[in-house]
């Protein structure tokens, strides 16, 4: 995508966005179950005065439909009709379908359900309204993950609170891998030496190992995956593509060393690279597959992979000897893009202050712990000490990484653009990486488009 087109794909965009909630307003959405379609104008009380609330959210990714559960408890206890209104699971039309309903106020919405690097756009474009009362603010300042926290505060205002967060971990064949010989990786720099050890190990040439093409599987395909990878690899450069001022800084020298970090990982090393071509065309779903049928010694994914890593080991326990995977999980050693999602109530919201009792109750300490049991990464720190009754412990070596990679996590920045600044570095970065040269030309391209999109051009 070329800078000039950038105008008029915004308008198709706009476009498009407004038909697709006319659509919703008269069409099933295909919810979970206990959810409704969208609806214009949504009543706001029941035939007995009852009050209604509606919260719009994506599906809910856990096998145990927690956070389902958690609406229909408050809702019970409060006496109030919770309408569920699910939308798109594709997260770019999730997005256009909130923004089309909040600014025509067609979809009667109380509640929303927010991608973490939504937060800043909706506040800015007053699509949604500030929380109010220490209630929150003392939460964000006691107990949420810092980098959830500064999601959700912008021009001294809370306008959300982090629900559940999400943040890159670093699983390994545990099998191949031992740790006496392998040890706990620290850096890029031992992942690529871990691999290049593997390649002249008696254990590549084993029939059962002969599958393995690459040392890690990340996800560098053209969508939010690579925006996230490539910050990370920013990061490991010591550099920024954004500073904490809104300064676009991707051109600078360590950030450009970060890119190379990717770079040189397709290209160069020993027979066995650090990072295969199956990277290039992975997301979350198929980098996990790929590492399943046993593609690559690592895989850098997020809290979701755990549990079907350990499906898949179950799976496999009546295989013969040394054809058995086993899986292990570390902290991923350099700083984590979060992912995640913040509720916020809605502008226009004839509902405020039972929206925000919703929304505490939702976020609270209890609740947190219940996400964390249902298979969520927790907002709160709290959600990771204790267990509610009847509930398994969690793996000691999963808590272990899910609390380092959080404690280090870094929030991507906080930008009414978002959608542009993110579509300038898929393009630009799936050039740099499809191509023969250095990162220093693409960073610098990538700078010249950042600093015309984040202004608004």
């Amino acid at each position: 995508m070329t800078a000039r087109t950038v105008p008029r794909r915004r308008r198709l965009a706009a476009a498009a966005a407004f038909l697709a909630v006319l659509a919703a307003a008269t069409a099933c959405t295909g919810a979970d179950p206990g959810s409704r379609s969208a609806e214009p104008a949504a009543p706001t009380a029941t035939a007995t005065g009852e009050a209604v609330l509606t919260i719009a959210t994506g599906s809910d990714l856990s096998s145990t439909g927690i956070r389902q559960q958690l609406i229909r408890d408050w809702a019970k206890g409060h006496h109030v009709e919770v309408r569920i209104v699910r939308l798109s699971d594709d997260a770019d039309r999730q997005r256009s379908q909130l923004v089309a309903a909040l600014q025509s106020r067609t979809g009667g919405y109380d509640v929303v359900n927010l991608d973490v690097t939504w937060t800043a756009e909706f506040a800015d474009g007053g699509l949604i309204q500030p929380l109010r009362g220490s209630r929150f603010t003392d939460a964000l300042d006691q107990d949420v993950w810092p980098a959830a926290a500064d999601t959700v505060r912008r021009r001294g205002k809370v306008w959300a609170m982090p629900w559940n967060t999400d943040v890159g971990l670093l699983y390994y064949r545990k099998d191949l891998l031992p740790a006496a010989q392998y040890g706990t990786p620290r850096s890029w720099d031992d992942l690529a030496a871990a691999t290049a050890r593997f390649a002249d190990s008696p254990a590549r040439a084993l029939p059962a190992n002969r599958n393995v093409k690459a040392g890690l599987l990340t996800q560098l395909k053209e969508y939010e995956g690579l925006t996230v990878n490539t910050l990370e690899a920013v990061w490991r450069g010591g550099g920024d593509v954004v500073d904490g001022h809104g300064t676009v800084v991707v051109d600078s020298a360590p950030a450009q060393a970060g890119l190379d970090t990717l770079l040189y990982a397709r290209r160069g090393g020993s027979s066995l690279p650090l990072l295969g071509a199956d990277s290039l065309r992975s997301d979350e779903m198929s980098s996990l597959r790929h590492f399943i049928a046993g593609e690559s010694l690592y895989l850098r994914n997020w809290p979701f992979a755990y549990g079907r890593l350990k499906d898949a080991q179950s799976k496999s326990a009546d295989q013969p000897a040394g054809r058995r995977p086993e899986y292990g999980v570390d902290p991923l050693p350099w700083s984590s893009a979060l992912g995640g999602q913040n509720l916020a109530v809605a502008a226009g919201s004839p509902h405020r202050a039972l929206a925000e009792d919703l929304i505490a109750h939702l976020t609270g300490q209890d609740a947190e712990r219940r996400l964390f049991e249902g298979g969520f990464a927790p907002a709160r720190r709290s959600a990771l000490t204790g267990r509610s009754p009847g509930a398994a412990a969690a793996d000691p070596e999963y808590l272990a990484a899910l609390r380092s990679s959080l404690d280090r996590a870094r929030a991507r920045p906080a930008t009414p653009y978002y959608a542009a600044f993110t579509r300038d570095v898929q393009d630009s970065v799936t050039t740099m990486l499809h191509g023969s040269g250095p990162a220093g030309p693409a960073a610098s391209a990538l700078a010249e488009r950042l600093r015309g999109s984040l202004a608004g051009h």
